[in-house]
């Protein structure tokens, strides 16, 4: 699966994967890095073939899950 995803890819996943481990104080899983990079890589697969699927808000998440909502935002807010 590593052969088929760029380097820059994976070298991304890796880096918000420990800023969320470090934020969450927690490990988040051995399979966690690959799962995510496996979604990732069928998106931009998706996205290559023109294939667009529109996200699904899922508001209870930030409920539920608070701790690790405010990780996966920090992580994904774009610095500039």
């Amino acid at each position: 699966m590593l052969d088929d995803i760029p380097y820059p890819v994976i070298e991304s996943v890796t880096r918000a994967t420990d800023a969320a481990e470090r934020s969450l104080g927690r490990a988040l899983g051995r399979g966690f890095a690959l799962a995510v990079l496996d979604h990732l890589q069928f998106v931009l697969e998706r996205l290559e073939k023109g294939v667009r699927i529109p996200a699904t808000s899922m508001p209870e998440l930030r409920v539920l899950y608070p701790a690790e909502y405010a990780a996966a935002t920090r992580v994904a807010t774009p610095r500039g």
